[in-house]
């Protein structure tokens, strides 16, 4: 096959986020990039070869990615040999060894049967095509290639040399063309008729012949010219200028200067490159934001039209090039420039969650955002997470980036330390219960008199737990907005400021608001009138803003929709990931056992449980403790710990009630699993539904919601099949726990309306991302 034109190529080394060497915490969330990238190239008529290392390979969606932008012959997939995290990983960990060449042979070959299977076996393909990781080629590794059927390598730099780096190769006097090598001789040395065909990178210097430039950039370089930085003088005022192909580290102006001077020197073809990590900012040293990749793009179409006005182009990947210029195997080459580009790849959706929570913290508040991104991410889309959680580690979790933004000490932590420290010294002289200060909702000390004191509190605990947080949230998540530009972001509450520091983050931009409502907005929480007022405030100036509002319940959406006429309102329920439940053999324990596993706060009370537990104790007289009993656990603040045992000893039940205290969320899984039935408390809330509700449903575990009967909570538990018990109609729950007794109680009808993550991200990213958006 013969190619008209100068044949233009372009290849990415497409390897993982962690630009330094990393055997662990290693991730690849870059790869999200390459659709949208590879459709921009198509428009240029650019076929790129990923060079593709073991740990992108071994990913699944990752090594999916590339096998669909593989298909039919857009781009070629590579291998990509990084030794340091390439198994077997028997060499130390240390610089030198992160240079191919420098390894025994013996494990060379291991290492790139490795890699080669992993390609394989995640892609479909065989790559017949490599390069290795920082260019570290030797003659060892070209032997190791020709064995493992490689028929190309793209790893030769001509005139850079890396033996100063950690010695690695001196590629300098390599040839500029492709040519030949067998395994047994330098790589800069062809060798006719050989079975591997090196198609090396484009470097060079601005001014021919090569051989001179290199002696005198060697000059200014080296000795004690070195320190006056002659070299660096000398490319600013054009004099002398080294330059690879590569939008990362060359100007356009250089590149095409280069470009130009092969081309008149009859190289048989230019070959740019880059990393997959710069298509994503804050990953590699070259792109620090979105205006920086944008910047890349636009090298590479000013490069493309400049090369073209002046000499016929056609383009190839890697292989294709080596077999259409020199018969080796190989992907076809392009047809020349001006030839319809392909159907684009449309670049994923980029969405950025604001949320308090975010697993492993353990708050349920977190896990409605954990399973959407989650499974948004295995959509296709770009996700990232601005969250509080220290307990969340930095980085990818699940497909999701996660970006940490921890709050600060404020005025009522100072207060709340002073009060535990005045309650520990009443408790010293006798006087601790009767004095406790109780908590509020979100485990905020509000001293029960007089009014003053509980004003001065609501104050300091304004607007509610992310104090501290708030104003370092906003401008974290304005970087991440300016950075990663998304096409939507999300704000999820409670707490509920962190739609305000949406809100203020997307004010000044065009990126649409969805706010995300777990619960209403609960303005009349607060004891002080001014907390009240600047709660409403901050309510309409996040409703302002928001293109949006999303409830997990339609009666919440109706209710946001009466409030603020005029803005679009809808719901999408709460869920349950079904890949996060644990695995559970727990049997069921004998007798009866009825467990509450979750905070009890506000309105909630087990008051009723105990009591109906009591009535079914007196149907049967001389039943213990080993028949029935009542596990609690989950926090309790002293306030509710006192109420509880108050009720408890009011109800004669000191034996048959045990306190687990804060359990870890399998724990308490474990423990509804073996359980006769596990109660929902959902008393006073006519729009919310507790989010454990859907996971104590997937298990299986026979589930009692305590709730009005024209509650968010009773239609969505009648709908998904748990039984709905009127708070005040504790009979009833006694018949109920009588039933489950025995084993006869009927079970609740339902209907088949699914409630996992995953089959719910379809409905939230048609909301998200709706048709006829812009």
């Amino acid at each position: 096959m013969v190619m008209q034109g100068t044949v233009v190529l372009l290849s990415v080394d497409t390897e993982e986020d962690n630009w330094s060497r990393a055997r662990s915490g290693v991730t690849v969330d870059n790869i999200r990039e390459l659709p949208g990238f590879q459709a921009r190239c198509e428009k240029l008529g650019l076929r790129p070869t990923y060079f593709t290392t073991w740990e992108v390979a071994s990913v699944p969606w990752a090594a999916g990615i590339l096998r669909d932008l593989a298909a039919g012959g857009r781009a070629e997939v590579g291998a990509h040999l990084h030794p340091w995290n390439t198994p077997p990983r028997d060499e130390e960990f240390v610089p030198r060894n992160s240079m191919t060449k420098n390894l025994p042979p013996p494990l060379q070959c291991a290492k790139l049967a490795s890699l080669t299977r992993a390609i394989e076996q995640g892609t479909g393909v065989r790559p017949t095509s490599f390069r290795a990781g920082r260019y570290g080629l030797g003659r060892e590794t070209t032997r190791a290639l020709i064995d493992q059927g490689y028929r190309v390598d793209s790893s030769v730099t001509p005139w850079v040399s890396w033996a100063d780096v950690d010695d690695g190769a001196d590629f300098v006097g390599a040839p500029l063309s492709m040519y030949a090598l067998d395994g047994t001789t330098d790589p800069r040395e062809a060798v006719a008729g050989g079975p591997l065909v090196e198609v090396p990178l484009s470097c060079g210097y601005t001014r021919w012949p090569f051989e001179r430039s290199a002696r005198f950039h060697g000059a200014l370089t080296g000795g004690p010219l070195r320190r006056l930085r002659l070299a660096g003088v000398a490319a600013r005022l054009g004099l002398l200028q080294r330059v690879m192909l590569s939008p990362e580290i060359s100007s356009p102006r250089d590149a095409l200067r280069l470009a130009r001077l092969l081309v008149s020197h009859g190289v048989s073809h230019l070959h740019l490159t880059l990393h997959s990590p710069t298509l994503r900012p804050g990953l590699s040293p070259f792109a620090r934001s979105r205006a920086d990749v944008e910047r890349l793009f636009a090298w590479l179409e000013r490069f493309v039209d400049g090369l073209a006005r002046g000499t016929p182009v056609a383009f190839a990947t890697v292989g294709g090039a080596a077999q259409a210029l020199t018969g080796s195997a190989g992907a076809a080459a392009s047809a020349p420039a001006g030839r319809p580009a392909p159907p684009a790849v449309p670049r994923p959706k980029r969405l950025l969650v604001v949320s308090y929570h975010y697993p492993p913290d353990g708050a349920v508040g977190g896990l409605r955002w954990a399973g959407y991104a989650k499974y948004l991410a295995r959509l296709g889309w770009d996700v990232h997470v601005l969250t509080a959680s220290t307990a969340t580690e930095a980085g990818l979790r699940d497909g999701v980036q996660v970006h940490v933004c921890p709050r600060r000490v404020t005025l009522n932590d100072l207060y709340n330390r002073l009060a535990r420290r005045a309650r520990r010294a009443r408790r010293s002289t006798g006087r601790g219960a009767a004095d406790a200060a109780p908590r509020g909702g979100d485990g905020t000390e509000v001293p029960a008199s007089p009014s003053l004191r509980r004003r001065l509190a609501s104050l300091l605990g304004f607007p509610d737990l992310s104090r501290g947080w708030m104003l370092r949230a906003t401008r974290r998540a304005r970087a991440l907005i300016r950075r990663f530009e998304p096409d939507v972001v999300v704000s999820s509450g409670p707490p509920h400021t962190a739609h305000v520091v949406a809100a203020r983050a997307c004010a000044a931009t065009r990126v649409p608001l969805v706010v995300d409502f777990r619960d209403p907005w609960f303005t009349g929480l607060y004891a002080s009138a001014i907390a009240r007022a600047l709660a409403r405030r901050m309510e309409r100036h996040a409703f302002r803003v928001a293109r949006e509002a999303i409830a997990n319940t339609p009666e919440l959406a109706e209710a946001i929709g009466a409030r603020f006429p005029g803005r679009r309102s809808t719901w999408v329920r709460n869920g349950v990931d079904l890949e996060q439940l644990p695995t559970l053999d727990a049997a069921r324990e004998p007798g009866l056992t009825i467990v509450h596993a979750g905070t009890l706060y506000i309105r909630r009370d087990l008051g009723p449980v105990l009591r109906a537990f009591r009535a079914v104790l007196d149907r049967h007289p001389g039943t213990g403790p080993a028949e029935a009993r009542i596990r609690v656990a989950g926090h309790l603040d002293q306030s509710r710990q006192a109420d509880l045992r108050s009720q408890t000893r009011g109800a004669g039940l000191e034996d048959y009630v045990h306190l687990a205290g804060v359990v870890s969320r399998s724990e308490a899984l474990r423990l509804a699993a073996a359980s006769s039935a596990s109660i929902v408390l959902a008393q006073d809330q006519k729009v919310m539904i507790p989010a454990k509700l859907y996971e104590l449903l997937a298990m299986r575990v026979p589930t009692i919601v305590l709730t009005e009967p024209d509650s968010a909570s009773a239609a969505e538990s009648r709908r998904l099949g748990a039984y709905v018990v009127a708070p005040d109609d504790e009979r009833a729950l006694a018949d109920l726990f009588d039933a489950l007794w025995r084993g006869d109680a009927p079970a609740p009808s339902a209907s088949p309306e699914p409630f996992d993550y995953e089959t719910l991200a379809h409905r939230m990213a048609e909301v998200l991302a709706p048709a006829d958006a812009t």
